[in-house]
């Protein structure tokens, strides 16, 4: 039995790589499936683009509306969705043909609430060739934060709608998927995620230039902070090794801003402390992490600026992890 899926694609001053995102969609093997392209008040022609493509293909709704961000686009969407399952795609991003096939299969298979996979990046606009394994771990929300398996962002992911009930994307907060992906990850029964890259991850180099100088905004800290007491007051003791290990992680990438002000770099600092004090209370707490915790406090700068750079490597594909099976 095929079930619909809701697609829903934000769209805000991407006309340059709007039409590689919708084109990836209709050319699913999966078919089962509505779009949803929001146009977030964007001033250049992506909503042409959205109306143009939704008169060619009736599966396809745009919706208009003055710019509110990344969450609100994203709740208009989740407000006419009217499939059984809702996927998440940025307009700069795109999908593997068999992205849904793949996803709705594992669903089916294990009667999964969410499905994960993971994702690539780069600058091409065809998907590069992969292998394809429809192998997965399932695990319980709880268990997939607990154990790392759950990825924060809000894209790459199959969504069974039951799940999203009464959860709205925090409307004016900076790293939205933080305050939100796990709430609706610990509701989930059934997490299942495979390790087939099909979801396309677009690097944009502007976007890099204009991260290096924008101004450190520390709210984010309030998304930890919220999952911190939550999963205190529900013993979720893996889960809350999980967010603050999460948090200091957080906090060392933070710390190479270019424009943290003094005041910043001591909040950073402080409260990464008190972190690693309340990590030392779990006997999970691995040696690795212990490590390198006590090398950032003792060279702040030095680390951040080595964590970023080993980020970078990993993910274009320069160095490899390699797992005991």
């Amino acid at each position: 039995m095929s079930h619909k899926v809701s697609i829903i694609v934000p769209c805000y001053k991407v006309e340059q790589y709007l039409p590689t995102c919708i084109e990836s969609v209709l050319n699913q093997s999966y078919t089962d499936w509505e779009l949803i392209l929001v146009d977030d008040g964007s001033p250049d022609s992506s909503g042409a683009i959205c109306d143009e493509y939704a008169q060619g293909d009736s599966r396809i709704k745009v919706i208009h509306k003055p710019n509110g961000g990344l969450s609100d686009a994203r709740n208009a969407g989740l407000d006419i969705m009217t499939g059984d399952f809702v996927a998440f795609l940025d307009s700069d991003d795109f999908w593997h043909t068999d992205y849904l096939k793949i996803m709705m299969h594992l669903q089916r298979q294990y009667d999964a609430d969410i499905v994960q996979c993971k994702w690539t990046r780069g600058n091409e606009t065809v998907f590069p060739q992969i292998t394809i394994t429809y192998e997965a771990i399932c695990k319980s929300g709880s268990e997939a934060m607990a154990t790392g398996l759950f990825d924060i962002i809000m894209w790459g992911k199959v969504y069974r709608k039951e799940v999203l009930d009464g959860i709205k994307m925090p409307v004016g907060f900076i790293n939205e998927d933080e305050w939100t992906s796990w709430k609706i990850c610990y509701r989930a029964k059934r997490f299942v995620s495979t390790q087939n890259k099909l979801y396309y991850y677009t690097f944009n180099q502007q976007g890099i230039c204009a991260a290096k100088s924008r101004i450190l905004n520390l709210s984010y800290f309030g998304a930890f902070a919220e999952k911190a007491v939550f999963f205190k007051e529900h013993n979720e003791e893996g889960c809350a090794l999980w967010n603050l290990t999460k948090w200091n992680k957080a906090i060392i990438l933070s710390y190479r801003t270019p424009n943290a002000t003094p005041e910043q770099l001591d909040t950073m600092m402080q409260q990464f402390k008190q972190n690693y004090c309340d990590l030392l209370l779990f006997p999970e707490f691995g040696l690795k992490h212990r490590i390198y915790f006590r090398l950032f406090m003792l060279c702040p700068k030095f680390l951040s600026e080595l964590s970023e750079a080993l980020r970078n490597l990993m993910r274009d594909g320069k160095i490899r992890r390699y797992k005991k099976a």
